[in-house]
């Protein structure tokens, strides 16, 4: 609740949302044609982050983590720049943790002069053809645990999201603000469990989400849902999404 109303979302490309602990998520922002010179608050790196990135080719801009995390990230080829370096800064109208924000386009030249790659031509989901689904799905509710409840309603072509009954909104530099809303929701359902670090590396253990293997879809666009389901080998490999026949779309 501290975190709200976020800032730079609604000019994000995609957003990610992932449990972390407590019934608490965190929201990654995707930026590949657009940016935002005010984006954050930006938070610490947790282990599923890296895996869902990983065959994105992104850098991740991060507020510190534990050691054996940000390896982790490193070994799967996910980027990251920390608090220190350009485009990010801490802001006088919040409270830490909450307070790191950061600009995209000068995040970009961190990157660039670091030579992390940048090049990516692909989808972050590629959705082939579905048959037109007949099941509505206007309101929709996520249960993240102990008491944490998201309410998406869909209204003239978008989804709203709704932190239980209250708007969840963004709002800009200017003080401008509006009600967060996306065009598509994809919702990749995996096993929670706990991410321990690995050999002599200390640390503590975090939840995670599992993102290999198989398990259940559900997309929900245009005021209707499809069901199916989803399979990923590789860290590296883009999830792979099947309708409710099991054929490959």
């Amino acid at each position: 609740p501290q975190a709200r109303p976020q800032s730079g979302l609604q000019e994000a490309d995609g957003v990610i949302e992932i449990i972390v602990e407590g019934g608490f998520t965190r929201l990654i922002a995707l930026f590949h044609h657009s940016d935002s010179e005010y984006v954050g608050p930006v938070r610490s790196v947790r282990p599923t982050d890296s895996a869902v990135l990983a065959p994105l080719g992104a850098t991740l801009t991060i507020s510190g983590g534990q050691a054996w995390i940000a390896a982790l990230a490193n070994e799967r080829g996910v980027s990251l720049i920390g608090e220190g370096f350009g485009g990010l800064s801490r802001m006088s109208h919040r409270r830490a943790p909450h307070n790191l924000y950061g600009n995209t386009l000068d995040l970009r030249a961190v990157a660039d002069a670091r030579g992390y790659e940048d090049d990516f031509d692909g989808l972050l989901y590629e959705i082939g053809e579905w048959e037109e689904p007949e099941e509505t799905a206007e309101t929709i509710d996520f249960d993240w645990a102990l008491g944490h409840t998201v309410t998406w309603i869909y209204e003239d072509g978008r989804y709203l999201r709704f932190e239980g009954t209250s708007s969840h909104d963004w709002v800009d530099r200017t003080g401008e603000r509006a009600q967060l809303a996306f065009d598509v929701l994809v919702v990749v359902e995996g096993h929670q469990y706990n991410a321990y670090p690995a050999g002599a590396i200390s640390g503590n253990s975090v939840p995670a989400i599992e993102t290999l293997g198989t398990g259940r879809l559900l997309i929900f666009a245009a005021g209707k849902v499809m069901e199916g389901s989803w399979e990923r080998d590789e860290v590296d490999q883009p999830y792979r999404f099947f309708d409710g026949q099991g054929n490959p779309t």
